[in-house]
């Protein structure tokens, strides 16, 4: 008769890194928040593009700018069920778009109440570290 054993503890998954974003990833390492912005048209590009821009078709005018790493929340969800036994210590948590004040958008992690949680709340940047990652977390503001 063989022992029942424990499931083995499931690590919370790591980013999938693209050539593309390798700038915004070391940029992360030094707790910098970094996007491209067209110098042709001025728009905001996130997630990372190799040189080129998806909102006036220039190629070679996108250069990296650092985000103040303030915003609101554009639109969240509260997740109360996890996804896999990884996230079993973090339910519940809170995950949406994040509308930041240099016109761009991004997914993340919210932390504070999710009570206190609402489209239009403002929120600021923090840090997590993950493994050898350091991911951008967004926090309510008070």
């Amino acid at each position: 008769m063989n022992p029942v054993s424990e499931p083995a503890v499931q690590e919370l998954p790591l980013p999938q890194v693209t050539q593309d974003a390798l700038p915004y990833w070391e940029a992360l390492k030094d707790e910098k928040l970094i996007f491209q912005r067209c110098t042709s048209c001025k728009s905001a590009i996130f997630p990372p593009r190799s040189d080129f821009c998806p909102y006036c078709n220039t190629y070679g005018q996108l250069e990296w700018e650092q985000s103040a790493g303030r915003g609101k929340v554009y639109s969240f969800s509260v997740v109360e069920r996890p996804p896999t036994t990884a996230w079993n210590d973090r339910v519940p948590y809170n995950l949406g778009f994040i509308w930041l004040d240099e016109d761009w958008v991004i997914f993340s992690e919210i932390r504070g109440a999710s009570k206190a949680l609402a489209i239009d709340a403002p929120v600021k940047l923090g840090f997590e570290t993950r493994g050898d990652f350091v991911l951008p977390i967004f926090n309510l503001a008070t």
